[in-house]
């Protein structure tokens, strides 16, 4: 298989990863109460029933990065970069899947722009 192909495969865990990371992130804070100081936020993402929340994101965002990292060893970054932006779309429907968002049609368009403009900027190989 070549460069090309693992690249893109790299890539795609890159971006699935960390959008799931992403989302594990936003579903820790809409949990946590309005305690202010840092030391208050750590002591409640420390609470046995968010544990698995705040290892998914630390799998999430860490594999993710792995994965950028190893997709940057075989792709051009103008390339890598430019797909990796089409992440906004996934995760505005992980969002609306799995923490019940509603986005308006306004952020949908605003999506689908990103995702049309990821798409004429992507470099032909």
């Amino acid at each position: 298989m070549s460069k090309f192909f693992w690249g893109n495969v790299f890539l795609g865990l890159s971006v699935l990863s960390s959008s799931i990371g992403q989302v594990a992130l936003k579903s820790l804070m809409t949990e946590l109460d309005g305690t202010q100081t840092l030391a208050g936020k750590l002591q409640q993402l420390l609470v046995l029933s968010r544990l698995w929340k705040v290892g998914l994101f630390a799998v999430g965002v860490g594999f993710g990065f792995l994965a950028w990292m190893a997709c940057l060893s075989k792709l051009d970054l103008s390339y890598a970069y430019t797909v990796a932006c089409g992440s906004a779309l996934l995760v505005s429907l992980l969002s609306v899947v799995l923490l019940g968002e509603a986005p308006t049609p306004k952020m949908w368009f605003g999506a689908v722009l990103i995702i049309t403009g990821t798409a004429l900027l992507v470099p032909t190989k």
